[in-house]
């Protein structure tokens, strides 16, 4: 019997001793969940950041290729020799004509020049001649294979489109094969009645396909471009068939306002999905990231969560088990088992005592250091490619990553001491085979001529140097009393220098100094902008992009602030002053001498923003000019003065005209209003400002066009129909003073009899009675 209560004791006792194990080890277990949970929402949460920024920088980079190609399109359909062929009708033939080989010397520098462009192309539509960077044909012929624009063409003529992108498009490149392509269309001439022409540029999806490169967590990942009616335009990467099928249904599912952020799950292909939309042009990006990628980062996490949680719990088992010096017995015997090596080192610090266990301390620190030491060394190699995404972000303006870089390796990335800064963009020239250097050997070139600016500005200033696929960037550090003018200077060193040592020659893109490091992007986009303008491309050249003592001023230089003045003189209807100022804005021009196709492209602007102030006033330009076209009027213009006249005889006069009567129109029907409406809210609380938000005006204007339509004041007015109504009821009825104060819109008695007092003479109980007397009598 005493043997079984023994038993029982026992059995109780483990029983407990295994609850308060149990118990002991639940904190373990609940830390390490929540860090399993927390780790991986922070890791699917870097992944829709990555995503983010990702395609924020690629769509960066994409809508600067539309924009560039919608600018040089509107720029080309504004050249004289275009407009020329254009205004042509059945006759002559085009084939007959100079200006259709000038305007396809054009299209085929463009096509040359600008890259990604695969064709450009005129089609005259009366004629039905197509000219593009390949041909010269009839489109009736056959010849021209690439016709699969025309269904949208005959769709956006019905439609009165000016501008529109196809996108996407299977078109015919200049192999005779079969592409996808963006084509941009726009329909010649401006604010047609009836079209004449049409130019196509034709934009490679491949070259836009090449700009996907870049996916979040170094994965496999995959970009997706849609157009606005949410169909796959591009797409880049490596993703399965049923990735696509999945991304477009997930689209197809959103609402309209769902699609323009926001991340989402596959289910087929297992894809994270990351969604932006371009508020631009109305085309979403899709940026897709594989579900195993992330799932490895949180694999390798719950491992180590898994390992640490189950050695944390062996450890308080251990702990609550054994004592202290059972369990030191057993760490030893572990290391003995586990590591000979630590045997001797461990048997000598137990033999040796105090100071043996100092010396074995003593070796595990030394070790320590060791390993710290080869981590350290690891992360030094990584500096250079840090250097050079902190250099990148810096010219393309990613102010985030630059101030995170520079938070954290501010020791390492101390670049630039000095207060200015310029970037120079250098650009291997293309010789054919008169050049030392091939299109294949341009990473060479763009290396040695980074060393030779290295070296030449070594001792003179603090001297960056990047290359990219195209360029050498070089990112100048300048004292405080450098400008645009050394800058120029140091330009042309370079070029000399380039050319001398390389035998080759280069074109340089030169950004304007600015005075801090975050606007140094600023610099950089005006030296791509200047390559990028630079379409014929005749090599060896200075290309500044800002607008200094260069001749590039005269061509960009327009008198806006004349033409401002121009259109505030019609606005307010002061035709003299609105003749001062064409004749100051013919000034500022003549006083530039700029070519003959230039100044008609200006005075075409200054067309064009009248015809667009007239529209807030008239939605049919046609009718403000009677019937005839403004546009084929100005284009049979040949100089300045006839311009000048032109415009003050046949645009100036009706464009008054319309504004001033619509503004007549206007005011009057603002003048009815405010009677009708003062006629029907007279015994509400009306004010100006209710009065003014109900025509969605300004309060100040109702109340200046009241005045000068009425000669009365809206205050005025208002009282006198209060107290004519107040004179009817107080004749008519039997009601009280304080009754019809509130009938008339008055708060109280005292406020009506003030009122009417001041107004008439007499309170409105003496008018009552005179005019009860005058009845009775």
């Amino acid at each position: 019997m005493n043997r079984i209560k023994r038993w029982g004791a026992t059995i109780i006792s483990l029983r407990v001793i295994s609850v308060v194990l149990a118990l002991s080890l639940l904190p373990v277990v609940g830390f390490g969940t929540l860090m399993y949970v927390m780790g991986s929402r922070l890791i699917e949460s870097e992944v829709n950041r990555s995503s983010f920024s990702a395609m924020s920088q690629i769509s960066r980079q994409v809508e600067a290729a539309v924009s560039q190609i919608e600018s040089f399109s509107t720029q080309l359909a504004m050249q004289s020799n275009l407009i020329a062929l254009m205004n042509t009708g059945a006759e002559p033939i085009l084939g007959s004509l100079s200006l259709s080989e000038e305007v396809r010397r054009d299209l085929t520098s463009i096509a040359s020049s600008v890259e990604g462009i695969e064709s450009v192309a005129f089609l005259h539509l009366r004629q039905q001649v197509i000219i593009s960077s390949q041909q010269f044909t009839s489109l009736d012929s056959g010849q021209y294979k690439d016709t699969s624009w025309m269904p949208y063409l005959e769709e956006a003529l019905a439609a009165k489109k000016q501008s529109f992108w196809i996108a996407p498009r299977i078109g015919v490149n200049r192999l005779g094969q079969e592409e996808s392509m963006l084509t941009y269309v726009r329909v010649l001439p401006f604010l047609y009645s009836e079209a004449k022409a049409v130019l196509l540029v034709n934009l490679s999806a491949g070259y836009i396909g090449d700009m996907f490169g870049q996916f979040p967590l170094e994965s496999d990942g995959a970009m997706m471009l849609f157009n606005e009616n949410r169909e796959l335009m591009i797409r880049g990467g490596s993703a399965p068939e049923t990735a696509r099928e999945d991304v477009g249904k997930l689209l197809s599912a959103l609402e309209p306002g769902q699609g323009k952020s926001g991340t989402y799950r596959t289910e087929r292909s297992d894809m994270f999905v990351t969604f932006r939309q371009s508020d631009r042009n109305g085309w979403t990006y899709a940026m897709l990231v594989p579900v195993k990628t992330v799932s490895a980062s949180v694999l390798l996490l719950k491992r180590i969560t898994i390992v640490s949680t189950v050695l944390l719990s062996a450890l308080a088992l251990i702990t609550a088990y054994f004592s202290f010096a059972r369990f030191q017995n057993g760490i030893r015997r572990l290391l003995r088992l586990f590591d000979p090596s630590h045997e001797s080192t461990v048997a000598q610090a137990n033999e040796s005592g105090y100071s043996g266990q100092i010396a074995y301390i003593e070796h595990n620190i030394s070790h320590l250091k060791r390993e710290v030491l080869q981590v350290k060394a690891a992360w030094k190699e990584q500096l250079p490619l840090l250097r050079a995404h902190y250099l990148l972000s810096s010219l393309v303006g990613n102010r985030n990553s630059v101030s995170r870089l520079a938070e954290l390796y501010s020791s390492e990335f101390h670049l630039f001491g000095l207060s200015k800064f310029a970037v120079i963009s250098l650009e291997m020239d293309v010789l054919d085979d008169k050049g030392r250097f091939a299109e294949q050997d341009k990473p060479l070139f763009l290396f040695a001529a980074a060393n030779i600016v290295n070296e030449l500005f070594e001792e003179q200033c603090h001297v960056e140097t990047l290359i990219t696929h195209d360029h050498t960037v070089v990112i100048f550090n300048l004292p405080e009393h450098y400008g645009n003018p050394e800058l120029l200077e140091m330009a042309e060193m370079i070029r000399v220098n380039v050319k001398t040592y390389l035998r080759h020659t280069v074109t340089l893109g030169i950004g304007s100094v600015v005075n801090d490091f975050h606007e140094l992007s600023l610099s950089y986009a005006e030296a791509l902008r200047a390559l990028r303008l630079n379409w014929m491309k005749p090599g060896d050249a200075l290309l500044p992009g800002f607008m200094a003592e260069t001749g590039i001023t005269r061509l960009v230089r327009y008198p806006s602030e004349a033409e401002e003045e121009v259109l505030n003189g019609l606005h307010d209807g002061d035709n003299a002053r609105s003749e001062k100022a064409l004749g100051r804005f013919a000034q500022e021009i003549a006083g530039c001498s700029p070519p003959s196709h230039m100044l008609k492209t200006y005075y075409l602007q200054l067309l064009v923003s009248i015809i667009r102030l007239a529209q807030e006033y008239v939605e049919d330009p046609g009718a403000l000019f009677e019937g005839w076209n403004p546009y084929d009027r100005f284009f049979q213009l040949e100089d300045q003065e006839a311009m000048n006249v032109w415009f003050l005889q046949a645009v100036f006069p009706p464009v008054l005209d319309r504004i001033m009567g619509s503004k007549s129109k206007r005011r009057n029907e603002v003048v009815q209003m405010t009677f009708r409406m003062v006629e029907e809210r007279y015994a509400q609380d009306l004010s100006l400002q209710a009065l003014a938000d109900e025509l969605r005006m300004n309060p100040s204007y109702v109340s200046l066009i009241f005045k000068e339509e009425t000669g009365d004041t809206f205050i005025h007015y208002v009282t006198a129909i209060r107290i004519t109504k107040a004179k009817e009821l107080l004749r008519d009825t039997d009601l009280t003073v304080q009754q019809i104060a509130r009938e008339v819109g008055y708060g109280n008695a005292q406020h009506l009899i003030r009122v009417f007092k001041k107004q008439e003479g007499q309170t409105p109980g003496e008018y009552r009675s005179a005019a009860l007397s005058k009845d009775d009598y």
